[in-house]
């Protein structure tokens, strides 16, 4: 037992780690939320800063880090008494604190929604507006390109070392290794098991630009009373959330390419090094953009512009802003406060409501079928995984 429970301590502290970004993340979504926005509803700015409004925040982020704390419990039982379930508890754990989130939200949403009919809280109908598409207004001059070049040429480097390691390289190659850093796992040495893991990371590195593209292309949700503020604090944040990704892209490559490394047997990790290096990529993944939530709020409404950028006029929107789809700001089409249900507007992507940049309108189709897709597929794989799990147990 002791043994086994030795092996399953990273694990354990992984999911202890994961647990507390997770419920500080989450304790956070009402400060971070747009001061307009109550709990999924549209409010006045100065109504979001009332006693009630902050009676309702204050309970959220007890409520949540409570449920933190007991769920950090919970795991720490679970190694104690039962430590080769620690992979298991991985995958469960997130389930009880979504369950939690949403039991934590629900009831405030109803609560800032009497509040609302209560207090008479009017909002004026161009609240919100967009301006034209992120194209026009910028051609990714300022994108971060220099974190997808440095992974660009790491990946070639591996890659020519790799075809220089290969005639010397055994006819088995390790292919990956358990949690004491012994190679578990082999293949025959040819060329694409030995660019294998380079090409992989090629994929990802691709895959990742491109997500952070469009993260950087976004079309942008404008204040229509303030547009050159709200346009520079989004356009602002746009930067340091691509920033954020091309870090994460860094170091994912760096990791990967690591155990290739290791493959070519020009390096051996052992499993004390590889935690460390391990916990520092969750850490690198993490920390960026706890700072931009905690620095930024949603789509940067926290950050400060100062008066001089505005006068000279450096963050203008480049297009007129303009009204569009006033309904987006009607309670009636945000289900729970959380889901944009909304048949007359053709728009897939929406701001979200409660902490996050980015929802989606369930009433479109393409929506429909890629949430549905994604729930079966999450499905299909927890049991898949569970089963192969149980049948691995001694």
């Amino acid at each position: 037992m002791t043994d086994l429970r030795a092996s399953a301590l990273p694990l354990f502290i992984v999911n202890l780690f994961l647990v507390a970004v997770i419920m500080f993340c989450s304790s956070i979504l009402p400060i971070i939320t747009r001061k307009s926005l109550l709990f999924g509803v549209r409010v006045p700015e100065a109504a979001g800063q009332s006693p009630e409004a902050l009676r309702l925040k204050r309970g959220y982020i007890v409520t949540m880090l409570a449920g933190g704390a007991v769920m950090a419990a919970l795991l720490a039982a679970q190694y104690a008494a039962f430590p080769d379930y620690t992979l298991l508890a991985t995958m469960y754990f997130f389930i009880p604190l979504i369950a939690l989130q949403y039991a934590a939200f629900v009831p405030r949403w109803k609560r800032a929604l009497a509040l609302k009919a209560e207090k008479g809280w009017t909002i004026p109908a161009s609240a919100s507006a967009d301006t034209r598409s992120a194209v026009e207004r910028e051609k990714l001059l300022s994108f971060p390109k220099a974190w997808y070049i440095a992974s660009l040429v790491l990946i070639l480097a591996v890659g020519i070392l790799s075809l220089a390691r290969y005639p010397s390289l055994p006819e088995r190659i390790a292919t990956h290794w358990n949690i004491q850093m012994q190679p578990d796992a082999w293949a025959d040495k040819n060329l694409l098991t030995v660019l294998a893991m380079p090409l992989l990371t090629l994929a990802l590195v691709l895959v990742m630009a491109a997500s952070n593209i469009a993260v950087y292309r976004m079309k942008l949700q404008v204040d229509a009373e303030n547009p050159a503020l709200s346009y520079a604090q989004h356009r602002r944040y746009r930067r340091m959330m691509s920033h954020g990704l091309g870090m994460v892209t860094a170091a994912t490559t760096v990791f990967i390419l690591l155990m290739q490394l290791m493959t070519l047997e020009l390096i051996r990790l052992e499993s004390g090094l590889m935690m460390g290096i391990t916990a520092g990529l969750l850490v690198i993944a993490c920390a960026p953009f706890m700072y931009i939530y905690i620095k930024a709020g949603q789509g940067g409404n926290k950050l400060r512009i100062e008066p001089e950028e505005l006068a000279a006029g450096l963050h203008q929107p480049q297009s007129p802003v303009r009204a569009v789809h006033p309904e987006r700001g009607d309670d009636r089409y945000w289900k729970l406060g959380l889901f944009y249900y909304n048949k007359n507007d053709p728009a897939i992507l929406v701001e979200d409501r409660f902490g996050t940049n980015a929802g989606v309108n369930y009433a479109r189709p393409a929506a429909q079928v890629a949430a549905g897709v994604l729930a079966v597929f999450l499905a299909v794989t927890y049991v898949v995984i569970t089963v192969l799990f149980f049948r691995s147990l001694p």
